[in-house]
């Protein structure tokens, strides 16, 4: 809207001359000697400057014009007629009024008098500069008579002022670079001498070739005229191949720039820079020492390390080398070239001093001199920022060192099996350790061992111990493994020992070898054969036993024992008897290797079956062999041993002896199926059992697999003697009576005495014991969950708690139960039913909080819902079966029998049955206490009573009632929060009455006031039933705040007192609505006076007095509180008063001392503490304002 106005005023302002001259009647033209003369004429910039651009805005022209009229003009109106491309700036037009030389506007215009028009022009960007004429319209009134007079004159529009750069300088950083360097920075100082300023130049640089960019951007000029600006190239690298010379780059500038007065236009600059590079400064590096790494090198050497110290004497410093070290023809590197090559990286400046490696070479020089080594370093030099290339060469020799034996014998011991030895004739693997020294003062990296031996000896195997390196001063031990023949004569022989070398000189190596004589003894055997003798002989296996007369394949033992120093190997013992009777039956027994000081036994088997008791003799041959060292040399021992054979004492008049019998799955029952019963057997033979028949012979009502009354098993042997063991018969006991019963067991076996053994039949009594199942599940317990129950009640859970008495364990559990007339089960509305236990186990947890059983057993209710993971229980545990019932209304209260047939799998995998009586008590149950109370219930006093009146539902009793009363919003509260009722009957009626209190101090408190409405009271009442558990019931009824106003007036004081009585006291409003317009009225004898005291809220209070002159009339008055409710209603409150009488007593006034010094000193001080006071005050305003102020800022 506002440019649609601003277009219409501009389009009025441009057609003002037009409409005039059409439409004023009356024009006259003067002839071409005009009355008007242009004095002056003023254009300039918008910055004030004298030169006007194309695109300039707002250019001001200013035309001083003079009137040459002998008359005074008025209404003067000077409007332009400008050429194309000239317009008025924004907000301006093309006709201006007359001012005068100050600036103000002038109506009338005297004779000859000079005034001004002022005008604001835009040049279009598209006019082009030079002269342009413009002419400016004069229009002006004479008496009232309308004259117009034409005026021209030349304006001139400037060309741009070109881009003016001059460069002040041009410098390399560092100050000189040369061909190689690298990273250089080249900056050039430019200044902008033009009139126009670089808003956003574009800066290109071209290198000549030979450098490294040829070609830089910068972005982004800004330059005002007259600053100066560095350009500053980076990164600039100068290839090694360039010259030194002098080169020219070109530099560039394309910028937009604009005027003075913001006139945008673009500007081009161009010129070339002279580039130099330098010739690069002469190196002075020093080999100040050569040698090898090793402190000795030999003439045969390998993978020595030369080095070579240089330092830098000049003043570039050194950034890399890289070093060719040129070997002779007698040194070779490691993969056989002559030339060895490395390198080092770091600053080396002026002074400094590194060393040169080269690494691995091998020398073989038949002279003590390693001449003709040259080096050649390649190196980067850094001089004041600048890096280039140079090379250099150097020649030097190194001395040699020759090489003497460097090995000697320190010892030679013998070895076998890691331990020392001696060599004897026939040993074999022996081994012959030397230990050498390094008497060298350089470091032996290996040795290779061989050695030439006399005859009789053979080689096995030679080698080093270790294989590591033997510095100067250590030993090195060598392994010689040798057989020597069993024809060798004891003696000492010579061998050779030849040792070829390498040693190493730090990293270098020598090739050599070395010679040494080396003894060899051999032992006489005779002084290390081993001593056997037989210590003790007796019948038995390992240990001492006893034999009997008659006995077949009977071990005797022998021990032999070695006395000697040495093991007797690959021992033979043969026993011979001197004793007919005695057949032996095994005589040759082989006892291995005999250790010194070990005991060794030989078991040899004899037949004593034509022996009797008595004294045997028999003759031991030992034949053995000493293998100690790897020797073999053979030996033979001869003795005679006598050995005693008892009879046998301990036999009774029976071979077996029977120690118990029972069942193995106790305890039995009737009617029970394939049951193993067991009789623990001791062998009392003096020999062992090979295998027992048993035969058991069955009582009446017991059977065998096959229904016989007879039960054959067998027993593997062998049953050692005394041994106890067990024979078990499988049993089907039908339905006989529980109690004992007798069997016959026969038993046949076969004694192990020896050859072919022999047989024994024997018959024993054993006893059978049946329980009986009476009282092996027991009744616990029953109650009912959550409520006692009623007739009527469905959806009721029953518990009914058994105990395992006497079955090992229980599995499958289910039970068929059979309820009493009345009770029926939920899910089949039948009285029978079946069911698996909700529980097993012998540990049971507390109820959940809330529930807890009167008496029997407490169980954990989430066990007794919910289906348990198994149906097995054990001995002693308890199962409990929870059955869901409804009581039909049919029933009375009263005690009631169910019957469980419990059906499981007991412990002998039978299937088993028992009946259980349970008895059930059907208690009674509370419905509902019903709660009554009024309709509505209103609040409209501070003390509200209402009655409560609990009545009791139901067939129960209801047992320690506590009723507890408590408010959500505490505006209403009770008087008492808890009764106790005790005991309600069924049926009965209890009625309470309860008084609740309005709280003003809430209204008066809370967030947001209550003053009418529903307000909810909640009741709580809790009850135990007939089993125990305890209720509770929450209800709320709703209170009817109705708003009423209860004045109370206190502190009540009137007074006579000099012709007036004055009452004052204190209104407090403890209401739930505002008493408004409340006035106090005093009634005193016939004087009548009040006092507006106003509107008074909920829980507020105000204060009143009131006065008024009249003669005493006694002491009765009345105060009358008159308010009006909220719906204009109005209330009078009247009380009565007494009013007290005031005798006025004289008081004689003291007069006054007049001040003394110390009066005045502390009135001064007081008067200087609150001159300080009044200071700090003001100083602290003045900082909170200042901070005030920042924080505004």
């Amino acid at each position: 809207m506002y440019r649609r106005l601003f277009a219409i005023i501009l389009t009025m302002l441009i057609l003002q001359p037009i409409i005039l001259e059409t439409s004023v009647p009356g024009i006259h033209e003067l002839e071409e000697n005009n009355g008007l003369s242009i004095e002056y004429i003023g254009w300039y910039s918008l910055v004030g400057t004298s030169k006007v651009y194309p695109g300039s805005r707002r250019a001001s022209l200013l035309l001083e014009i003079r009137n040459n009229h002998n008359y005074s003009l008025s209404n003067l109106i000077g409007c332009l007629i400008l050429p194309r491309g000239f317009s008025p700036s924004v907000g301006n037009g093309l006709c201006s009024e007359p001012m005068s030389t100050n600036g103000s506007y002038i109506r009338i215009i005297p004779p000859n008098y000079v005034f001004q028009l002022r005008y604001f022009i835009d040049v279009n960007d598209s006019v082009a500069p030079g002269q342009y004429n413009i002419s400016v319209k004069l229009s002006y009134t004479v008496n009232s008579t309308y004259f117009e007079e034409y005026l021209s004159f030349n304006v001139t529009v400037s060309e741009y002022p070109p881009l003016d750069i001059e460069i002040l300088d041009c410098y390399w950083e560092p100050e000189k670079v040369y061909p190689s360097t690298t990273s250089a920075s080249l900056t050039i100082l430019i200044k902008n001498n033009g009139e126009s300023s670089i808003s956003n130049g574009i800066v290109k640089f071209y290198l000549p070739g030979g450098f490294e960019p040829n070609k830089y951007i910068i972005t982004g000029l800004r330059l005002s005229p007259g600053e100066v600006y560095s350009l500053r190239f980076t990164n600039i690298d100068i290839k090694p191949n360039t010259p030194p010379g002098l080169y020219y780059g070109y530099l560039e500038i394309n910028a937009t720039t604009s005027t003075e007065d913001g006139v945008e236009y673009e500007g081009y600059w161009n010129s070339s820079i002279e580039l130099v590079i330098s010739y690069p400064p002469e190196p002075y590096v020093e080999v100040i020492d050569t040698g090898f790494r090793e402190k000795i090198v030999y003439n045969e050497s390998m993978l020595v390390d030369i080095y070579v110290t240089i330092r830098n004497n000049g003043l570039q410093t050194i950034t890399h080398i890289l070093a060719y070290l040129y070997l002779p023809s007698d040194a070779k590197t490691l993969d056989n070239r002559s030339l060895s090559i490395t390198t080092y990286e770091g600053q080396i400046n002026y002074g400094d001093i590194i060393t040169l490696t080269f690494n691995n070479i091998n020398i073989t020089s038949d002279n003590n001199i390693l001449e003709n080594l040259v080096l050649k370093l390649d190196m980067i030099m850094n001089y004041r920022g600048a890096r280039y290339n140079v090379s250099r060469m150097y020649s030097f020799t190194l001395n040699l060192t020759k090489y003497t034996n460097y090995l000697g014998l320190v010892s030679i011991r013998w070895l076998y099996n890691g331990q020392p030895a001696v060599a004897l004739p026939s040993s074999r693997n022996i081994e012959m350790q030397i230990v050498l020294v390094n008497y060298g003062p350089r470091t032996i990296k290996t040795i290779v061992p061989s050695i030439e031996l006399p005859e009789g000896i053979t080689l096995r195997d030679i080698s080093l111990q270790s294989y590591e390196s033997i510095p100067s001063g250590e030993v090195a031990t060598l392994s010689i493994k040798l057989d020597i023949s069993g024809d060798l004569e004891p003696g000492t022989y010579l061998s050779k020992l030849k040792l070829n070398l390498i040693i190493s000189s730090d990293n270098a190596l020598l090739f050599t070898r070395q010679d040494i004589m080396i003894p060899i003894t051999i032992a006489d055997p005779d002084d290390y054969i081993p001593v056997l003798d037989i210590v003790n002989a007796y019948w038995g296996r390992g240990s001492p036993q006893q034999v009997y007369p008659g006995e077949r394949l009977v071990p005797l033992y022998i021990e032999v024992y070695n006395y000697g120093r040495y093991t007797a190997s690959n021992v033979i013992a043969i026993i011979s008897s001197y004793n007919t009777s005695i057949s032996i039956i095994e005589d040759t027994i082989s006892l291995a290797d005999i250790s010194p000081g070990e005991l060794a036994t030989a078991s040899y088997t004899l037949d004593l079956r034509n022996t009797s008791h008595g004294i045997f003799r028999f003759n031991i041959k030992i034949n053995y062999v000493l293998t100690i060292y790897g020797s073999y040399l053979r030996k033979e021992l001869n003795k005679e041993i006598i050995v005693e054979l008892r009879g046998f004492e301990g036999l009774l008049d029976k071979g077996l002896e029977i120690v118990s019998y029972s069942w193995t799955d106790q305890p039995i029952f009737p009617n029970t199926e394939n049951v193993t019963y067991r009789i623990n057997v001791i062998n009392r033979n003096p020999f062992a059992i090979q295998g027992l028949n048993a035969i058991l012979e069955l009582p009446v009502g017991f059977y065998g697999l096959y229904k016989n009354n007879t039960i054959e098993t067998y027993v593997q042997g062998p049953i050692q003697s005394m041994q106890e063991f067990q024979i078990d018969f499988k049993i089907t006991v039908g339905n006989v009576e529980p109690g004992l019963y007798n069997a016959k067991l026969y038993v046949d076996y076969i004694l192990a005495a020896g050859g072919p053994s022999k047989r024994v039949l024997e018959e024993y009594n054993v006893l059978i014991h049946i329980n009986d199942p009476k009282d092996s599940i027991t009744f616990i317990d029953s109650y009912w969950l959550y409520q006692s129950p009623e007739p009527g009640k469905y959806g009721q859970y029953l518990v009914v708690i058994l105990r395992n008495n006497l079955f090992p364990s229980m599995s499958g559990i289910y039970a068929e139960v059979k309820l009493p007339d009345g009770i029926v089960f939920t899910h089949t509305n039948s009285s029978y039913g079946r069911l698996y236990p909700s529980y097993i186990g012998i540990q049971t947890t507390s109820l959940p909080s809330g529930i807890t059983k009167l008496r029997g057993l407490p169980i954990n209710i989430e066990s007794i819902i919910q289906a348990p993971t198994q149906t097995s229980a054990g001995k002693g545990d308890f199962i409990v079966f929870t059955i869901p019932v409804n009581i039909i209304g049919n029933i009375s209260i009263g005690f009631y029998n169910i019957s469980l047939k419990m059906f499981f799998i007991d412990h002998t995998g039978n299937e088993r049955s028992v009946d259980v009586i349970a008895k059930v008590g059907v208690s009674g149950n509370i419905k509902h206490i019903d709660m009554i109370l009024p309709q509505r219930i209103y609040v409209r006093d501070l003390v509200n009573d209402i009655n409560l009146t609990l009545k009791v539902m139901g067939y129960g009793n209801a047992y320690n009632v506590y009723l507890i009363l408590y408010p959500s919003v505490p505006i209403v509260v009770p008087s008492k929060s808890l009764y106790y009722l005790g005991n309600l009957r069924s049926g009965e009626t209890k009625i309470i009455n309860m008084s609740l209190y309005y709280n003003p101090l809430y209204t008066a408190s809370a967030p947001t006031t209550i003053r009418y409405g529903t307000i909810p009271l909640i009741i709580a009442l809790s009850y135990t039933d007939e089993l125990g558990y305890t209720h509770f019931i929450n209800a709320s009824i709703s209170l009817v705040l109705y708003p009423f106003i209860k004045l109370n007036v206190y502190d009540i004081k009137a007074v006579y007192r000099d012709g007036s009585v004055k009452i004052t006291g204190t209104i407090m409003n403890i209401g739930s609505a505002t008493a408004e317009r409340i006035v106090a009225y005093l009634i005193y004898d016939n004087t009548n006076a009040s006092t507006f005291v106003g509107d008074l809220d909920p829980g507020s209070e105000a204060t009143f007095s009131i006065e008024a002159p009249t003669e005493y009339g006694g002491s009765n008055a009345f105060l009358e509180v008159v308010y009006v409710d909220s719906y204009d209603q109005y209330h009078k409150i009247k009380i009565p008063v007494t009013i007290e009488y005031e005798k006025i007593t004289e008081v004689t006034e003291t007069p006054k001392p007049i001040l003394g010094t110390t009066e005045y000193i502390v009135i001064g001080i007081v008067a200087l503490f609150l001159a300080i006071a009044v200071y700090v005050i003001y100083r602290m305003m003045k900082q909170h304002e200042r901070r005030l102020k920042e924080i505004q800022v």
